[in-house]
């Protein structure tokens, strides 16, 4: 997961970043505006590194847009309910440092 969080920043928002602790993994209910929540999603938050420019650079066809937020102004909607309160508690508190077991020595 860390490899690939690093991996979709770089090809998605043409930014460079390295993991530098675990937030958690949240699992909630997920549907679309108007529809039964029959599904779940799970999202893992990691804190990070920039490395290189700051200037996001979204990739055509898979993003519209790519801006930065200050902890307390990112919009609600960005993650499914519940969940960014909690990650946001969670960078707060400090993240976890693991041994990052899945990226390459």
């Amino acid at each position: 997961p860390i490899v690939a969080a690093e991996r979709e920043v770089r090809e998605e928002v043409g930014i460079e970043a390295r993991v530098t602790g675990y937030l958690g993994t949240w699992i909630d209910p997920y549907a679309d505006a108007g529809e039964e929540t029959d599904e779940h999603v799970s999202v893992q938050y990691f804190a990070a590194a920039l490395l290189g420019s700051h200037s996001p650079r979204p990739a055509p066809g898979e993003i519209a847009e790519a801006r930065w937020f200050a902890p307390g102004e990112i919009p609600r909607e960005l993650a499914p309910p519940g969940t960014l309160e909690a990650a946001l508690a969670a960078l707060a508190a400090g993240p976890r440092v693991t041994a990052l077991p899945d990226r390459p020595a």
